[in-house]
């Protein structure tokens, strides 16, 4: 996590004079703060595979965490899951019931009765996993929030490793990309992309679109045009909207499948992209008013 280029990307903000968008936004700062503070203390893993096997990994579709040995303990995800609570506690604006259960919930022996194992392994059933076991208990009435700090706290541990398992075969799966089939879920964690960047990258001289996993902080290529869900190329039935007045971001949508991705456009022909730095973090949080846009299109 860079936490000077989200700070950069949060001051070009801050000049559109847009107060809301950046209340938010340094509402995020502090959750970012608190997953780079624990994530520059994990360990990390201890010895990274050959490069020829992340390679042969990541395009027969394994998940990357699935194949090495890393853990995390049930108190070091317990305690930054506790100090998310806490900041949302302090700082958030929520309903009575989701503050009341993070001021009662003991994380550590909520977390005891989860598959911990399986949350660096595979996160995304990980967190499903947890679903049920919330269903289970009627003493916490608010689960999402529970989910999403969670996964808030996941990405903490998950960030670091994500960086040692990609960073090695990164360039290289790039320029092989070109030729091969695209992963439309995230080659470290499996997770589905949260939003999409449409601009140049180091290995390509044309227009692709990057791929983000909020889950783990992964970035990965595919191709510009199909739907990364259904996987068609039918351009009669895919689309791009925007809300009025930000031609920067849009909504991609799909009539076959109904899926949709939030995309951001880092490409010289917008004007009003080129003092932004691009940082996924924000960038997933200025997009939040297009999953409103998506409900109403698709719903």
């Amino acid at each position: 996590m860079d936490l000077k280029r989200i700070d950069a990307a949060i001051a070009s903000y801050a000049r559109s004079g847009d107060q809301d968008l950046a209340d938010r936004l340094n509402f995020f700062r502090g959750i970012w703060e608190i997953q780079n503070q624990y994530a520059q203390k994990a360990a990390g893993l201890s010895c990274c595979p050959s490069v020829e096997d992340l390679k042969q990994w990541y395009w027969s579709g394994e998940i990357l965490l699935g194949k090495v040995s890393y853990e995390v303990a049930v108190d070091e995800l317990a305690q930054i899951a506790a100090d998310i609570a806490q900041y949302l506690v302090e700082q958030g604006s929520f309903d009575d019931d989701v503050m009341q259960t993070f001021k009662r919930l003991d994380w550590v022996a909520f977390l005891g009765t989860t598959d911990i194992a399986l949350a660096t392994k595979r996160p995304v059933d990980y967190l499903d996993s947890v679903i049920e076991v919330l269903k289970d208990n009627d003493a916490l009435v608010r689960d999402d929030f529970i989910i999403v700090v969670l996964s808030l706290a996941l990405r903490a541990v998950l960030d670091p490793v994500a960086h040692q398992l990609l960073d090695p075969i990164k360039k290289q799966v790039i320029k092989e990309s070109v030729d091969r089939t695209k992963l439309t879920c995230c080659p470290v964690c499996g997770g589905k992309p949260a939003i999409a960047v449409v601009g140049k990258t180091e290995a390509n001289s044309g227009n692709t679109r990057t791929m983000w996993c909020s889950q783990c902080g992964t970035s990965w290529d595919y191709e510009r045009l199909g739907c990364p869900h259904c996987f068609t190329h039918n351009q009669e039935h895919l689309h791009y909207v925007n809300i009025d007045g930000d031609e920067t971001h849009r909504l991609y949508y799909c009539d076959e499948c109904q899926g949709f991705l939030r995309t951001t456009f880092d490409v010289a022909e917008i004007p009003s992209r080129n003092d932004v730095p691009l940082s996924f973090e924000v960038e997933d949080v200025v997009m939040a008013p297009l999953n409103l846009v998506a409900e109403e299109i698709l719903n």
